[in-house]
C-alpha cells in the first residue's frame, strides 16, 4: 500500500530477486537477506581480487577484504538500503579499469564497462564517482607517462566509451 516513488530501486538485486521469488519459490524476506548476503561476500571477494593485484600479498588481501565488506557504512546500510549496501561491484570495477589502463587490450575495455553497469545497476551515486576515480586514473596515467597515448590506444578506449554509452547510456 506504499507508494515507491521516493525509493531508490536497485536494479541488481531486483533482477536477481525474480528468480529467488519465483523458481525458487522463496518469501520476500528471504530474498531481500540473500541479496544482503550476497553482497557482503561479494564485496569482500571484490576488494580481495583489487588488492591481490594491487599488492600481490595474499594476507593484505583478505585483511582488506574483511576490511571493505565488514565496514560500518556496510552494516549502517543493510537495514534498509538496499541500493547502499550494494557495493560490490566498485572494486571489481577499479581491478577491471586497473586492467585496461595497464594493458590497453579489447577484452579489458568490454569487461570494464560491463563491471562499470553493474556499478550502475546498483547505485547511480557510485556510478558516478566510479566514473570520476576512472577519469582521473587515466588522466594521471597519461601525466605520468605510464600510458602513452597512440593509436592503438585511442581506439580501445573508444571502445570502452562506446560500450558504457550502449550500456550505461540507456538507463540513465
Amino acid at each position: 500500500g506504499d507508494s515507491l516513488v521516493p525509493q531508490t530501486m536497485n536494479i541488481f538485486n531486483g533482477l536477481i530477486g525474480i528468480p529467488l521469488q519465483n523458481v525458487l519459490k522463496m518469501s520476500l524476506i528471504e530474498t531481500v537477506n540473500t541479496a544482503v548476503v550476497f553482497s557482503f561476500v561479494m564485496s569482500g571477494v571484490t576488494m580481495f581480487w583489487f588488492i591481490q593485484k594491487l599488492y600481490g600479498k595474499y594476507w593484505v588481501s583478505v585483511i582488506a577484504g574483511c576490511l571493505y565488506t565488514f565496514s560500518t557504512f556496510h552494516f549502517a546500510h543493510a537495514l534498509g538500503h538496499l541500493q547502499l549496501v550494494s557495493f560490490e561491484w566498485i572494486p571489481l570495477f577499479l581491478l577491471a579499469f586497473w586492467n585496461l589502463v595497464e594493458k590497453v587490450r579489447y577484452r579489458d575495455a568490454v569487461f570494464s564497462s560491463l563491471a562499470l553497469f553493474l556499478v550502475l545497476t546498483t547505485d547511480y551515486y557510485y556510478l558516478l564517482w566510479c566514473i570520476f576515480l576512472g577519469a582521473a586514473w587515466f588522466a594521471w596515467s597519461v601525466y605520468k607517462k605510464k600510458l602513452k597515448v597512440s593509436k592503438h590506444v585511442l581506439k580501445v578506449f573508444a571502445t570502452f566509451a562506446g560500450l558504457c554509452l550502449v550500456l550505461v547510456g540507456p538507463l540513465m
